[in-house]
């Protein structure tokens, strides 16, 4: 019984130590529209952020690239980009969606 014990605990440890490892990347949104967005980072629902408020993700591992998109109350997706880890770290980890990013992205939404 102790060796089960032990050899629980172990792999235990060893589980938690890989998951303490492993870098969050910290995103923050901030919100400069009108109206409250749901947020979406890499096709995982961050949650709703409302105007002029920002929302940042809980657990998110880093990778090359992020796609943040953000869609309206009538589920249109107002705001989408395709954000590199190098854009991302120079951005401080911050998105910040104004009427003026929201207009750029919709227009550059058939090149995405």
């Amino acid at each position: 019984m102790k060796n089960i014990l032990i050899c629980f605990t172990l792999v235990f440890c060893f589980s938690l130590s890989a998951c303490i490892g492993e870098r969050i990347a910290p995103i923050k949104v901030q919100n400069n529209t009108e109206e409250t967005l749901t947020i979406f980072i890499n096709n995982d629902r961050v949650g709703n952020v409302v105007s002029g408020e920002e929302i940042k993700n809980k657990w998110m591992s880093i990778t090359v690239r992020f796609v943040i998109e953000a869609r309206n109350s009538h589920g249109q997706t107002i705001y989408k980009e395709k954000i590199s880890l190098d854009d991302m770290e120079s951005m401080n980890w911050k998105v910040i969606i104004s009427p003026q990013t929201e207009k750029m992205s919709s227009d550059n939404s058939t090149e995405k």
